[in-house]
């Protein structure tokens, strides 16, 4: 596979390759490899399509040609899908943080917060696995795939105390995010094989269980969402209240409510600091401290888990 270019256009690349541009990545017949940065105003990238499809590349600099081999990652590693969604009342506050993202997968907005009973979500970031066949295979638990920055940024001198504690709440909340992303990747090259995909048994076991509070909670806060689509907020604010009271492990909960009373009228942004306020009891800091600090702050996953 020769090319004159490290760049070519789209339908060049696929003719050549086989490979297409979609979406979910570069795609071949039923298979996909998430590919960001490929593809770039219908060209593609092919150091970085190369890249994640396995294929070497020769250059010869003095005539100014590349030879591809063939991909490599095929078969079960490029069988996975991520699919993304953000959990927020007003899609106009979550959009630009996917654009900011420009993600290649599927990134949804949940305005209704319906994944917390779907799948049991309290928190961001939190993913369940679902196998090719619709199985969840690990029930929902912190997702981190990344070291966030905050956790290694020095603390400012001469900051508000309160915002110095909340810095040090977060450098608290535990980094699994390598051993996860290493779980992740075991999982979608070896599928029902990888000793981190549990039977569905071991997921229901392991899962948050549904009680009544915790139940009733979510009825309250889609009345809640309801009442403040059709009638305003002030009619949602006592079914939020009774939901933080029900259900008080539940961040998405508590941080939705929050960031509509403590976000300035015409923010473009939510407010993420989310401080006291005068309408709910609670607010971001003290609930975490009352709930043990930031060690306590998300439904860990347990990555211990020999076959």
């Amino acid at each position: 596979m020769i090319f004159s270019s490290l760049r070519v256009p789209a339908s060049e690349f696929s003719s050549v390759t086989g490979w297409d541009a979609k979406p979910e990545g570069m795609c071949r017949g039923e298979v996909c490899v998430p590919a960001p940065g490929a593809l770039d105003n219908g060209a593609i990238n092919i150091e970085t399509a190369a890249a994640r499809l396995g294929m070497p590349i020769v250059h010869d600099t003095e005539h100014g040609v590349w030879s591809l081999g063939a991909a490599t990652a095929t078969g079960r590693t490029l069988g996975g899908t991520v699919v993304s969604v953000a959990l927020d009342i007003n899609p106009a506050h979550a959009k630009p943080w996917i654009d900011a993202a420009a993600p290649t997968h599927p990134s949804l907005i949940d305005t209704t917060h319906c994944t917390n009973d779907l799948f049991g979500f309290i928190n961001v970031p939190m993913a369940v696995w679902i196998d090719e066949n619709g199985m969840i295979v690990r029930p929902a638990e912190q997702a981190s795939i990344e070291r966030s920055p905050a956790r290694d940024m020095e603390i400012p001198d001469g900051i508000p105390d309160r915002l110095k504690q909340m810095i040090g709440e977060v450098k608290k909340i535990p980094d699994d995010s390598a051993a996860y992303r290493a779980a992740l990747v075991d999982w979608v090259r070896n599928g029902a094989a990888s000793p981190y995909a549990m039977t569905p048994e071991e997921v229901v076991e392991a899962s948050r269980p549904m009680s009544h509070d915790s139940s009733l909670a979510g009825a309250c806060f889609a009345m809640g969402e309801h009442l403040y689509r059709t009638a305003g907020h002030d009619a949602a604010i006592p079914y939020w209240r009774r939901a933080h009271a029900l259900d008080p492990d539940n961040w998405t909960y508590k941080r939705q409510a929050w960031t509509l009373v403590t976000t300035p009228a015409g923010a473009t942004e939510n407010d993420l600091m989310q401080g006291p306020n005068d309408v709910y009891e609670g607010n971001w800091l003290d609930d975490v401290l009352a709930a043990g600090g930031g060690d306590n702050y998300y439904v860990r996953a347990n990555l211990e888990r020999p076959k």
